[in-house]
């Protein structure tokens, strides 16, 4: 399935109903209320059944986590345990009565898939003592877009439940190690200062590499100030189910342009729908 799919069946839809008329109903519009459509039914539908479903989730693959350092501890990020941090796009929350704090559109999972992290209180994290039996299982806890989990460790995968699909493949804290910058790319310094070519550049401001220097050097890092997107409206895999597909169409069919659900069921029945390319041109007429 892919959101283009979803995208030609409402705009045959619509067409076909000649309600076309309006700018907002451009494919970037549909885009956009497609995704919090499917937010919205994710939500219900996890409510409805308690438990996730697998096809809701992206793969953010092998994600780069850095250790805090000993002036991030000052903060009370922590107590004596390790800890290593990493930046990860907004996701749709789902909690239930079962969770016990637990975001279950969250996994980590190590890079060998052997071991998952849970959700830990960092309250009651903190106050766990460096060698306490307990700092051997594996935990995470989250302060907004940032996630923390209780070892030092260079990656691990994260499969999430994102608000907007489209984040996966823009995440913008894939650190760039020393040696692999390459010639006219900008890089943003992150957490602490960089030197590059002999200048000092402070977190959040960014320098275009030069020839024949691919390497810098400090106590902080970069990553990519432009990241390049590589969702693929035609080929990424868009994170639904077949039936969430029809109910994202339904929804946006009827409360956003006034069709009925029986124009759309017969619509579909004659045309054919969410294909990955436009219904047959007679349902354009």
């Amino acid at each position: 399935m892919v959101r283009n799919a979803i995208v030609y069946d409402l705009m045959n839809l619509i067409t076909k109903f000649g309600q076309t008329q309006s700018q907002r109903y451009s494919e970037d519009w549909m885009r956009n209320k497609i995704d919090q459509v499917r937010s919205q039914l994710i939500l219900l539908e996890f409510k409805r059944i308690g438990f996730t479903n697998p096809q809701w989730f992206q793969d953010l693959n092998l994600i780069q986590f850095t250790p805090v350092k000993e002036s991030d501890l000052d903060y009370g990020i922590c107590g004596e345990c390790p800890v290593s941090k990493a930046i990860i796009p907004n996701n749709i929350p789902l909690f239930n009565s079962r969770s016990h704090g637990e975001d279950d559109g969250i996994k980590i999972i190590s890079p060998c898939g052997t071991n998952q992290f849970y959700y830990y209180p960092l309250e009651i994290l903190k106050q766990v003592p460096k060698h306490h039996i307990r700092n051997k299982f594996y935990y995470y806890w989250r302060i907004g877009n940032q996630i923390y989990v209780n070892k030092k460790l260079d990656k691990l995968r994260i499969n999430l439940v994102c608000q907007n699909p489209e984040d996966v493949n823009s995440i913008q804290n894939t650190i760039i190690p020393s040696g692999q910058l390459v010639v006219g790319t900008s890089y943003t310094a992150i957490e602490y200062q960089v030197i590059y070519n002999g200048n000092g550049y402070n977190p959040g401001q960014t320098f275009t590499a030069t020839s024949g220097i691919t390497t810098y050097s400090g106590n902080g890092s970069v990553i990519l100030t432009n990241p390049v997107l590589s969702f693929d409206e035609d080929t990424t895999n868009y994170p639904v189910t077949n039936d969430m597909a029809r109910n994202i169409v339904l929804e946006i069919a009827t409360k956003e342009f006034g069709i009925t659900e029986q124009q759309v069921t017969a619509f579909k029945n004659e045309y054919g729908a969410t294909n990955n390319k436009p219904l047959n041109k007679a349902a354009q007429t």
